[in-house]
């Protein structure tokens, strides 16, 4: 996939043996280009979170009036 925060690319594959696998594939493919690299991570698996701002919620009769 490519993102649209520049020129990023990425996959996700199911293991990380796999994900280091064609990390050294894409490094020997592309070591003629110094500017590009490749990183394996993970995502945070987790839900979002919500946080307050700060501002007072309004009570059931101001919003309702």
């Amino acid at each position: 996939g490519q993102s649209s925060w520049g020129p990023t690319g990425f996959a996700i594959l199911e293991t990380k043996l796999q994900a280091e696998s064609l990390q050294a594939q894409a490094q020997l493919v592309f070591a003629d280009k110094p500017n590009i690299s490749f990183k394996v991570v993970h995502g945070k698996n987790t839900g979002a979170s919500v946080t307050g701002l700060g501002i007072s919620e309004l009570s059931a009769s101001e919003s309702s009036g």
